[in-house]
């Protein structure tokens, strides 16, 4: 986080021997942060020869001579390259001075310099433009992505294959597109006459420059034998020179470089082009018909991204090779309608520019470019399929910020079913549990000595063993992937996280207070009790809001020292309707009765009883059961399996006041049946029957009722009738 007393400084590492492309993402980018961090401190680090684009941008640079190693173009840099290791060393001292909060690298970055960026105190972010599938490949393996606090893809959706960076840190931010003039604006007019403009970007290469260049202009010279009125612009770039003896090449011009390219390109018919990142980005952008020549890069795939022009019918692709490229122009002029129709096909591939998308990517592991929440990562270690307060603060918060369009998180303890709600992948096991008793933050340690780590649970102290800082350290490598606007913490015992994930994350961070987890929190610190609680509440003062679930645990933090200034009450703010009274009338009362009877429960009425003593020993009776037996009414045809419910004695299952116990499979039920109608009861079914509170559960089988139920059995013969009203002595037992 930078300090309050200086703005926030951004440095840039725009380093590569070949061309511009580097340059003009780190201007387009530069550009965007003034907007977003007002009185931003900014500074190029740069070996480009031409530096025009950030002299015209206003932003400092410094100037580092061209490598050695480069295919560079410019002869003259043997004598003024410095050696790799002098050259890192100049890249330090002036980090150093610069003193930033933020280094920016594009696409090439030097692994020794981006360590170093750590021990400046500053953040490290990689743009990274599409790469060869073997170079993203060994950029994974050799782990180099694992220096950057994010890695930012100036690239479209299904450019670039996100899962090959496994568990890196990306951001798929779309396309960085220096400001052209688009299609329709003035300057933008299609000429009446042909006019080609050919570019060759920053024209670094020495051998591929000087052939494409060469094959432009020879090509022109064909075409123009058929295209009397043929017009060719021809941009070598900075770094290349024009090619020789083009003194009688009518209708040829050629320019080394020029600010108002883009303009340039927007008045073109057709453009030659090789396929680099910004010239494909630019083309799109202007909707311009375009031949392209791939060139050969060794870390970049530009036929690949040739390949995409040409299967949408917007360009097509030439070899660099005069009479390919004079037949493509030849093809495309002269056909009726053809420049036309792949100007159309443009359209079908829009690109937008997302330069302020990108630019925010970048300054998020620094600071907060937006207060807009886009992405919320709820901390709860305890969650479905579990029951409970905090269970259900963070089960319906995650479920409301997804009805609100958010992005929502939520970080648990791995457990049987925890993704199994309804917010599927949103759910991330990231916590292992403990043994009881159970407590956050485990390590997966057995605390208890060797030879006796079997049979039993673990000592009741064995939690207080365990370190809560595991858990801690697996939410901030979560949470620099997931690069959250808002962490909500959902117990208030992880107070002590809150100064390490603000220090960690440029994020808001919150927490709730429900009451007991401020009282007694069941965390497990592994030090001393009185630090862990100014930890805690020194974590709470420090967040940017903490949220109460009533008066009472908001009475309960300001007791406890939480400043009063981050406390917020939301009144059981999880889901209100939970508390309405149970008996409303009318509509709510019948939706009431139903929700309760799929559950399983009743009015809460407990069935009045009917004098007569129990049935059973006193030792078989339930600790809650009725003083005396219901009244049972007793139809004709009953079978045995009824009769022996009614005289289950205490083995069979009653529960009263809403209450229902667990019911092996094969169990029927039988009893206290409904007052209206005549129920039978099924064989090998189970129904509920409900009268005045009274739920009956029986076995089958006389394997679990006493033997005085058996004897009753052999003295009542099957079908016999018996009148409603008789009691049937030990039914409630």
């Amino acid at each position: 986080m930078t300090p309050a007393s200086r703005p926030l400084r951004v440095a840039f590492h725009a380093i590569n021997g070949v061309g511009l492309g580097h340059l003009v993402r780190t201007v387009s980018l530069a550009t965007e942060l003034p907007a977003l961090v007002p009185g931003v401190a900014l500074l190029v680090l740069t070996n480009a020869r031409d530096p025009s684009l950030l002299v015209r941008a206003g932003i400092d640079f410094v100037q580092l001579p061209p490598r050695l190693a480069e295919p560079h173009a410019d002869p003259e840099r043997v004598h003024t390259a410095l050696p790799e290791p002098l050259e890192e060393a100049a890249l330090v001292a002036a980090l150093t001075m610069f003193a930033p909060d933020l280094v920016v690298f594009d696409t090439h970055a030097p692994m020794r310099v981006v360590r170093r960026v750590a021990a400046l105190g500053a953040r490290a972010v990689l743009v990274l433009r599409e790469l060869r599938p073997e170079a993203l490949r060994a950029f994974v393996a050799s782990g180099a992505g694992l220096a950057f606090d994010r890695i930012v893809i100036p690239h479209d959706p299904g450019e670039v294959e996100l899962a090959a960076f496994g568990e890196l840190p990306v951001t798929l931010s779309g396309p960085i597109v220096r400001a052209v003039p688009r299609s329709g604006t003035a300057g933008s007019e299609v000429p009446p006459v042909p006019r080609i403009v050919a570019i060759a970007g920053g024209g670094g290469q020495p051998v591929d420059a000087r052939r494409y260049l060469r094959a432009v202009a020879d090509a022109h010279l064909l075409a123009r034998a058929r295209i009397p009125a043929l017009e060719t612009v021809l941009v070598t770039g900075p770094y290349a020179g024009a090619p020789a003896h083009l003194e009688g090449y009518a209708g040829l011009t050629v320019i080394g470089s020029t600010p108002e390219l883009p303009a340039l390109l927007a008045g073109a018919s057709l453009v030659i082009s090789q396929a680099g990142y910004n010239a494909i980005a630019e083309l799109r952008m202007l909707e311009k018909p375009a031949i392209l020549v791939p060139a050969y890069r060794k870390a970049e795939d530009q036929r690949t991204r040739a390949r995409r022009l040409v299967r949408a019918g917007a360009a097509v692709i030439a070899r660099p090779r005069a009479r390919d490229l004079a037949d493509q122009i030849e093809a495309l002029v002269l056909a009726p309608g053809a420049l036309a129709a792949m100007t159309r096909a443009h359209r079908t591939i829009p690109l937008v520019a997302q330069n302020r998308a990108a630019a925010e990517a970048v300054l998020r592991p620094a600071c907060l470019a937006s207060r807009r929440v886009g992405r919320v990562v709820l901390v709860a270690h305890d969650f479905a399929p579990k029951l409970g307060g905090m269970e259900t603060v963070s089960r319906t918060l995650a479920e409301s910020l997804v009805a609100r369009g958010i992005d929502a998180s939520v970080y648990t303890t791995n457990r049987l079913g925890a993704g199994a709600s309804d917010l599927g992948d949103r759910v991330r096991p990231l916590y292992r549990p403990l043994p009881h008793p159970l407590r956050i933050d485990p390590t997966g340690e057995d605390p208890r000595p060797a030879g006796k780590a079997v049979g039993g649970p673990p000592p009741r102290d064995s939690a207080l063993r365990i370190d809560l800082w595991p858990d801690l350290l697996a939410t901030i490598d979560a949470a620099l992937r997931d690069c959250p606007d808002v962490i909500h913490l959902c117990h208030a015992g992880l107070g002590p996280w809150i100064p390490a994930l603000r220090a960690a994350l440029p994020c808001v961070v919150t927490a709730n207070v429900h009451g007991n987890d401020l009282v007694a929190p069941w965390v497990s610190h592994g030090g001393d009790p009185a630090a862990y609680r100014d930890a805690q509440l020194a974590g709470l003062g420090a967040a940017d809001a903490v949220v109460c679930v009533s008066q009472f645990s908001l009475a309960l933090a300001l007791a406890r020292g939480v400043p009063g200034s981050v406390l917020h009450t939301v009144e059981n703010g999880a889901d209100p309707a939970r508390f309405c009274p149970r008996r409303a009338r009318g509509a709510a009362r019948a939706g009431a009765r139903r929700r309760r009877r799929r559950r399983g429960r009743t009015d809460g009425v407990a069935a009045r009883p009917a004098q007569g003593p129990p049935h059973g020993a006193p030792g078989d009776r339930p600790a809650r059961a009725a003083p005396a037996a219901p009244q049972v009414r007793v139809h004709r045809g009953e079978r045995g399996d009824a009769r022996r419910a009614r005289g289950a004695g205490a083995r069979a299952r009653h529960r009263f006041a809403g209450r229902r116990d667990r019911v092996r499979p094969g169990r029927r039920a039988a009893g206290a049946l409904p007052a209206r109608g005549r129920v039978r009861a099924a064989r090998g079914a189970r129904h509920r029957h409900r009268r005045r509170g009274l739920w009956c559960r029986a076995a089958r089988g006389g394997g679990d009722r006493p033997a005085g139920d058996r004897d009753l059995d052999r003295r009542r013969p099957r079908g016999r009738r018996r009148h409603r009203r008789d009691r049937v002595p030990g039914a409630a037992g």
